[in-house]
């Protein structure tokens, strides 16, 4: 299953794959579309659940450049473990926090609508 949350022109996929090994692997991805520098940090993500701090591991970070629009799209994926994974299926309150190297960093408190929507990929 796949939730993609759109934010203005930005986006946030949350998604399940199967490793090698068979284990299901949660994944986010964050993507801003916006003309002008903007670059993610490689550092884990923290996670905020119901006041307890987690950290979600950093996979990548990439650029592209769509020259029809003349705007850059910026990339970040973070792996869930199975613990964190577990504190969202119970979660009141979720805000995450992604570093950027040359902006503030973003946080965002998770919507109701969109934790419930989570929980169903988790489980």
């Amino acid at each position: 299953m796949l939730i993609i949350i759109t934010l203005y022109q930005d986006e946030i996929k949350l998604f399940n794959t199967t490793g090698k090994d068979g284990l299901v692997i949660t994944s986010i991805m964050f993507f801003i579309s916006e003309s002008g520098l903007w670059f993610f940090d490689e550092k884990d993500m923290d996670i905020n659940i119901d006041s307890e701090n987690f950290k979600a591991r950093f996979i990548i970070t990439k650029n592209s450049m769509d020259t029809k629009q003349h705007k850059e799209t910026r990339m970040v994926a973070y792996q869930f473990d199975q613990k964190l994974k577990e504190k969202i299926k119970t979660a009141k309150q979720v805000i995450l926090k992604i570093y950027c190297k040359n902006r503030t960093d973003i946080e965002w408190a998770v919507p109701d609508f969109v934790l419930k929507e989570w929980k169903t990929v988790i489980e």
